[in-house]
């Protein structure tokens, strides 16, 4: 079968550097379809690779959904049929491989002439398919008892018991793009417990939050916090197998959508107003391409402090009826604009760090 096969359909997508970048996962290799006399050993050698396929591409589709849901909204021609055929990559576990490829080839191919998908991503908070921001940590002695009250007083159904020589998971469904934060307690005794995000779709794949033994859930509340570009479910399971009083838990968890850098929303906006005067009018690449990169440069240049007064009063568009947290925001943007210099830089988001790039307070102030 594979003897008659064209071989340029098990080659790897042509990847420019840029989204390798980006992806940040080695490049697989291209699909080895030469058959050897061990019939065994050649399938199992053709599924590693395709594996290897496979978890590039999903980091790829994590990355890359949002942004083409963003250029969708912008009107970019072919972004509404290229995000219904990501729509399918996720939603259906039995899209053939070479099908997958063709997509995400073409999804390249349209992202390619974007000379700040780099920095576009970042903004977009599209970077990272899962981040284990804080991965357990307890309160003080102090706090145990007037959490559990509060949660009796206003969250009286966020509660579940395990009874003894028995193990429980209690699941919490999460929608896409959210920051989870998570926190338990436990009405006496300590507990066996552990906290992962399991997502479902396409292939099933499970990150361990916290998982530890003897944990004083009777004396200090157990917390931490994540963020996921993918919905699934947050998965609590106390383990209570070899205990014989029961366990009540008592819980709370706190979702927000991810944040969203509306300074730059709106310098894009403004630029795009100036260059195409209908809302709703479709654009070329190339077209938007050029509007990211002057909204970039703009931003470098109020950075900088080089915005002229003409340019100053187009900013009233920006700001009106808004409410932004504008130090706040342009912290994000020094930030941002380091991936400039430094592709493969890490991205520094705190003041601390800024300052060392040399930025300070009286930068953002300004």
């Amino acid at each position: 079968m594979f003897t008659l096969s064209d071989p340029q359909r098990y080659k790897f997508p042509v990847t420019p550097l840029q989204i390798l970048d980006i992806v940040s996962v080695d490049r697989p290799n291209d699909i080895d379809i030469s058959v050897t006399d061990q019939k065994g050993t050649f399938f199992c050698c053709f599924i590693q690779q395709v594996v290897k396929w496979l978890e590039w591409f999903d980091k790829f589709i994590d990355i890359f959904q949002h942004v083409i849901e963003w250029l969708r909204v912008r009107k970019l021609q072919k972004a509404e049929q290229l995000l219904s055929d990501i729509h399918t990559i996720k939603d259906d576990s039995a899209t053939a491989v070479i099908k997958m490829k063709t997509i995400i080839q073409y999804i390249v191919e349209l992202l390619n002439p974007f000379k700040n998908l780099h920095r576009l991503c970042d903004l977009l908070n599209c970077m990272k398919s899962f981040e284990n921001i804080d991965s357990g940590s307890l309160t003080g002695h102090d706090q145990w008892k007037s959490y559990i009250e509060e949660l009796k007083r206003v969250h009286t159904n966020n509660t579940f018991t395990v009874n003894g020589h028995f193990k429980h998971e209690h699941r919490q469904s999460i929608s896409a793009r959210r920051v989870v934060h998570w926190s338990l307690a436990c009405e006496r005794l300590e507990c066996n417990i552990s906290i992962e995000y399991r997502i479902n779709t396409p292939r099933t794949k499970s990150y361990n939050c916290f998982s530890r033994q003897n944990v004083p859930l009777d004396k200090k509340v157990l917390q931490g916090e994540f963020k996921t570009q993918r919905s699934g479910n947050l998965i609590i399971t106390v383990d209570n197998e070899t205990g014989r009083a029961p366990r009540t838990i008592w819980y709370r968890i706190k979702v927000m959508p991810f944040s969203t850098c509306h300074l730059f929303d709106g310098f894009f906006s403004m630029l795009r107003q100036q260059y195409f005067q209908q809302s709703n009018e479709n654009i070329q690449v190339a077209d938007l391409s050029d509007i990211i990169d002057r909204a970039f440069l703009f931003i470098d240049s109020l950075l900088n402090g080089d915005i002229t007064l003409e340019e100053m009063e187009h900013l009233k568009t920006v700001f009106h009826d808004k409410n932004i947290d504008v130090k706040e925001e342009v912290k994000i943007l020094f930030a941002n604009r380091l991936i400039a210099n430094n592709n493969r830089q890490t991205t520094v988001t705190t003041a601390t760090n800024i300052k060392s790039q040399g930025q300070n307070e009286q930068d953002i102030e300004q």
